[in-house]
């Protein structure tokens, strides 16, 4: 009895199906018609919702990209803020170099010299920049603690050897070399020393001396040995000493010392 019953239903779903077909087909008395317009009627509110999201999503897409090519020109001005406070920074210290240059040549001493022109003719053996042989000597008046410079009264070194036509000097790294100095720009009094060949020291400097990094350093009046206000090179990493009472630097000298080929010898 059940397979009977579920085979007419089964019938009568199939016919549904049929007359259903039927209708959608040969739309009687424009049945369809009538039935897709209330459907669209029905989901035209969706339609509109559907409308607004995409008008919202395509905005949102928009911003997205307006927000990227915002950043993309936010990146290119921090680039060029970056060029002109790099070009700012050299200004300035070009500017700050021509005003250490103006008092440098302030400094510088006056009156004419007597210059006594060396070529170099020998050098240290060990290969390190502590002395120099020139090709003058007594015969030419040279002596004992004169200054050595070049052609642009940068100081280099000192006699300290004299024979009749050759003589030894003495550079400023030379561990023995001892020279009184002072800030070109502070004021500030030193002693400069030899480092080895290597380099040169500034030390015994006050400890509220103002002294920069950087700032030129020239022979001072004490000790009478050599001129006033030779140059003799500028400072770098300035720091206290370990007992908090004085102040020290490197000098870096303002020529190669390793390549000296002409010199000039100060005649007293």
């Amino acid at each position: 009895m059940q397979s009977l019953h579920r085979n007419k239903r089964t019938k009568n779903i199939s016919v549904y199906i049929v007359i259903i077909f039927l209708v959608m087909v040969a739309n009687p008395f424009g049945i369809m018609t009538k039935i897709r317009s209330g459907i669209m009627v029905i989901l035209s509110p969706l339609s509109n919702i559907g409308y607004g999201v995409g008008v919202k999503y395509r905005s949102a897409v928009g911003l997205i990209a307006d927000m990227g090519n915002l950043y993309a020109q936010n990146q290119d001005l921090r680039a060029t803020v970056r060029r002109m406070e790099s070009e700012n920074a050299y200004s300035m210290d070009i500017k700050k170099e021509n005003q250490l240059l103006r008092t440098e040549l302030d400094l510088l001493p006056r009156e004419e010299y007597t210059l006594i022109g060396a070529d170099v003719i020998a050098r240290d053996s060990l290969g390190g920049s502590q002395w120099v042989m020139i090709d003058k000597g007594r015969e030419q008046g040279i002596e004992e603690n004169m200054a050595v410079i070049i052609d642009d009264r940068v100081f280099v070194g000192y006699i300290d050897d004299v024979n009749q036509t050759v003589s030894r000097v003495r550079l400023i790294t030379h561990p023995d070399s001892v020279v009184n100095v002072v800030g070109a720009k502070g004021g500030a009094e030193a002693i400069m020393r030899g480092n080895h060949g290597l380099s040169a020291v500034v030390e015994d400097i006050k400890k509220d001396d103002v002294v920069e990094n950087g700032e030129m350093f020239i022979t001072s009046s004490i000790g009478t040995r050599f001129p006033r206000g030779l140059s003799v090179g500028h400072v770098q990493n300035v720091s206290t000493t370990e007992d908090q009472l004085f102040q020290k630097a490197t000098i870096v000298p303002l020529v190669a010392l390793g390549d000296l080929r002409t010199l000039f010898v100060i005649k007293k």
